[in-house]
């Protein structure tokens, strides 16, 4: 599932860029906002991209989120 291999490369590129030699990520969606897709699930058009924002009610995601997601990690990182 895509889902998952979106988490693995932001958790890899926050670990790659983390301030500290050691950082573990952890997260978790109890308050689902919908799937974070890559881009071959836009040029796909599978679930992900564009069934489930749908059914959520959420406009979808950029192909590109899960970088944002990583910069956002290793921004809040840098300030500690």
């Amino acid at each position: 599932d895509g889902g998952s291999t979106i988490f693995a490369m932001v958790i890899q590129e926050i670990r790659k860029r983390s301030p500290f030699k050691h950082t573990w990520v952890v997260g978790f969606a109890n308050g689902v906002v919908g799937y974070v897709a890559d881009s071959r699930d836009y040029e796909d058009e599978t679930y992900a991209s564009h069934l489930a924002p749908k059914i959520y009610g959420f406009m979808p995601f950029k192909p590109n989120a899960w970088e944002v997601m990583a910069e956002a990690g290793i921004a809040a990182l840098k300030k500690l």
